[in-house]
């Protein structure tokens, strides 16, 4: 998220749910046992993105936000 405009980034911070799964489709997928396509991800991560009117962000430009927020928050 680092790449992302502050407006941007407040809108995605806005409109993150604390409780949402990485991939979320417990209706079709209760268990969790099953796993997500890249094809069914890479559409959730777009329609999720174009409804907090982000663009042109890729799941790989978050890694290094992840791992930040990790170690300020005391992983080892």
């Amino acid at each position: 998220m680092s790449t992302l405009s502050p407006r941007e980034r407040q809108r995605v911070e806005d409109g993150w749910e604390q409780t949402m799964p990485l991939f979320p489709r417990s209706v079709r997928n209760p268990d969790l046992v099953f796993e997500l396509s890249q094809d069914a991800f890479r559409r959730s991560w777009g329609l999720w993105l174009k409804s907090l009117g982000v663009r042109n962000l890729k799941t790989h430009q978050t890694r290094a936000t992840l791992a930040t927020s990790l170690l300020n928050n005391g992983a080892p």
